[in-house]
């Protein structure tokens, strides 16, 4: 965009720049003309009721929010209304061979803030579902905090981002959720389980699936719920899937669901130790269990000194 410099220190063509400042005015962001040294050369007025100081104006004033040219960025800033939350946009312009910037920049505290109480609120739902199930077992206690965890854990040693980890988090808290379908004394029961029960406990997954198909969440938690029994070599249930049909959430907390269900005690049977679990689970590594994941879960444990919590 090709301008003139007009007498008042605002680039605009002279015949166009009352227009100029009107249209800039009535964006609904707060807009910045800075130089090349990022002093700031124009403000609309809601920049100006956002960032100036009472009975100062901006004009003049050196910007200080770091920004980079280019995307939308989240950026804070300090104003008299206290610390804000914004979205910032800079772009280059060039006017009379003058380098300037353009900064747009959107308050969106209050936002943030709402999302940051839906998340807070959703987490808490979350939290709630995962512990009625210890209210019913309470062989269980802690089991669904401590395969999350886990889970948590080996999906950092994979390398994956904060959105896969938040995911598999939440599908890890809820992954057996089905078991409040399944009868009290069947849970509780001490001593040998026959296949009858067995066969009910196994409908758990496919309860779980049900019940989280029915929430739109932004990860695959329903079927983390539905395939976390499933194995590699398809030997696992309700579905009998393998290799890459299985979700990689899934396979991560199976590994980890192994590995805090042989540790830790169950109505009919103690539980049998680190070493056990971890033996368990580098037979298993490659046929039946994700390879990578077994991999991480063995070197926390050993290497790393990783132990569970108690609850």
């Amino acid at each position: 965009m090709k301008l003139s410099s007009s007498e008042t220190g605002l680039p605009a063509m002279k015949q166009d720049e009352h227009l100029y400042k009107k249209l800039l005015g009535s964006l609904p962001d707060s807009i910045l003309l800075l130089d090349d040294k990022n002093v700031i050369h124009y403000a609309n007025k809601l920049a100006e009721d956002l960032l100036s100081k009472p009975g100062k104006s901006l004009l003049g004033e050196n910007f200080g929010i770091p920004f980079v040219e280019g995307e939308w960025a989240d950026v804070e800033y300090l104003t008299s209304r206290g610390l804000l939350i914004g979205e910032m946009r800079a772009s280059n312009l060039d006017i009379d061979g003058l380098h300037y910037t353009l900064v747009s920049l959107r308050d969106i505290t209050e936002r943030q803030q709402l999302r940051d109480k839906y998340k807070s609120v959703l987490m808490s739902t979350i939290t709630t579902l995962s512990k009625t199930l210890e209210v019913r077992d309470p062989y269980t206690v802690g089991h669904e905090s401590r395969v999350a965890d886990l889970s948590v854990k080996i999906a950092e040693k994979l390398g994956k981002d904060d959105f896969f980890i938040q995911g598999i988090y939440i599908s890890a808290l809820l992954h057996d959720i089905g078991k409040i379908s399944v009868p009290v004394d069947i849970l509780t029961k001490p001593g040998h389980i026959v296949d009858e029960e067995r066969n009910l406990i196994k409908t758990h997954a496919r309860v779980g699936y049900e019940i989280l198909s029915n929430i739109e969440f932004p990860w695959p938690v329903a079927n983390v719920a539905h395939q976390h029994h499933e194995r590699l070599d398809g030997s696992g249930y309700p579905l009998g899937l393998k290799g890459g049909q299985i979700i990689l959430e899934a396979q991560i907390v199976a590994v980890a669901d192994v590995a805090e269900a042989v540790m830790n005690d169950r109505p009919y049977r103690k539980g049998q130790g680190m070493d056990k679990a971890l033996e368990i689970i580098a037979i298993e590594s490659g046929s039946k269990l994700n390879a990578e994941a077994c991999a991480a879960c063995i070197e926390l444990f050993s290497k790393e000194g990783y132990s569970f919590r108690a609850y």
